[in-house]
């Protein structure tokens, strides 16, 4: 019996903790977006786009973005977009929770970060479910010195299967064109590899004279698209 009495205790502690971090985790989530998007160190203002539906011939509010912009640069630093699911659309609810009588409610959120040139080096994107904030995607980006894109990469930093990665180098010539971009992907547990491959080729006096397409075969690149300017040719 008392053997029985610890292991029901040693559960219960268990499931208290779990119960307990994943607070902590929710918690830390929230000031995490606090902290990037409302004490930032500069001064900022606040820019508000809406989308109005006829509703019960009233005009409502079902959706809106709600912009936080540095006063320097007018660069948003923070993205806030709100739904509505007004007519209690069985998708929306899926996606949300939200039904009509919720009104007006947070969803998306971008916190942005930038380099001293401007350039949006760093985008960590949160989604609101059941009125609770989850982190789902990080966008990273590294510039050249002519403010050109030399790296891209996209993560969804979720466990196991649900894992994605996609990475995109970018080459350029003498005068900043670009000369190829190839991408790598990562999805669930299997390794990354190479995936897709574009190489542009210009004229004499540098116009882009066509656009060739690869995908990985093996250890080789293989061309399945040939592109013209304004036609493709397979």
């Amino acid at each position: 019996m008392q053997t029985l009495y610890l292991t029901i205790f040693e559960y219960n502690l268990n499931e208290q903790k779990q119960d307990e971090m994943t607070m902590i985790k929710k918690l830390l989530i929230s000031l995490l977006i606090f902290t990037s998007c409302s004490l930032n160190k500069e001064p900022y203002f606040v820019k508000t786009e809406n989308v109005n539906e006829i509703i019960d011939n009233k005009q409502v509010i079902v959706s809106q973005k709600i912009q936080t912009c540095r006063v320097s640069d007018s660069l948003p630093i923070c993205v806030l977009t709100k739904v509505s699911n007004y007519n209690n659309d069985l998708r929306i609810e899926t996606m949300t929770g939200l039904r009509k009588e919720d009104g007006l409610q947070d969803y998306l959120q971008d916190s942005i970060f930038y380099d001293n040139k401007g350039n949006d080096t760093l985008k960590k994107s949160y989604v609101s479910i059941h009125k609770h904030w989850q982190f789902t995607q990080i966008f990273r980006k590294r510039f050249r010195s002519d403010n050109q894109v030399e790296f891209y990469m996209t993560e969804r930093p979720f466990d196991n299967e649900e894992y994605y990665k996609k990475e995109i180098y970018y080459q350029y010539n003498t005068t900043g064109q670009i000369l190829s971009q190839t991408e790598f992907e990562c999805i669930g547990t299997a390794s990354c590899d190479s995936i897709l491959k574009k190489e542009y080729i210009y004229s004499a006096d540098n116009k882009l004279e066509k656009e060739f397409f690869y995908y990985r075969k093996g250890n080789n690149w293989e061309k399945f698209k040939e592109k013209l300017p304004g036609v493709t040719l397979y």
